[in-house]
């Protein structure tokens, strides 16, 4: 699997998480492949089990090939999702709502499911706003 693969692979996977409104979820893979925060400290403040954020870490490593790819990847990838993508899904309380067709759920997997299979296109359009954010960052600034 080539570079620019992996990159779309991890930018998909973020992408699709902060579209189900799973935001916490991206920051908490950023802060950890940055060394700003622990898995413990992380899960307890999203309200989610230590072991479902290591998964959502380990998975970002193997789309990446390797944990040191994952840190650069994520490093630039990751901020460039929470800049441009706005969440469909919105949680309110225990159920979960799209906000383009109506559609409830009560498990953010199941949003997350939801957001990747009928709504492609909007997951497609912001891969390609993030790609183009990562874009702007490796042109050389003009002098003027």
């Amino acid at each position: 699997m080539s570079r620019p693969s992996r990159v779309l692979d991890i930018a998909r996977y973020l992408v699709v998480k902060a579209l189900a409104g799973r935001r916490g979820i991206v920051e908490a893979i950023y802060m950890y492949y940055t060394g700003n925060g622990s898995i413990a400290a992380m899960a307890h403040r999203l309200g989610v089990r230590k072991h479902q954020l290591r998964g959502y870490i380990q998975r970002v490593a193997e789309k990446a090939g390797s944990a040191k790819e994952a840190r650069i990847f994520v490093k630039h990838v990751a901020p460039a999702v929470l800049r441009v993508v706005r969440p469909i899904i919105v949680d309110g309380g225990s159920v979960y709502r799209c906000t383009l067709c109506g559609e409830t759920f009560t498990h953010p997997y199941v949003a997350e499911i939801h957001v990747s299979q009928q709504h492609e296109d909007v997951v497609e359009r912001c891969i390609d706003a993030v790609i183009d954010e990562l874009m702007k960052q490796l042109r050389p600034r003009s002098s003027t």
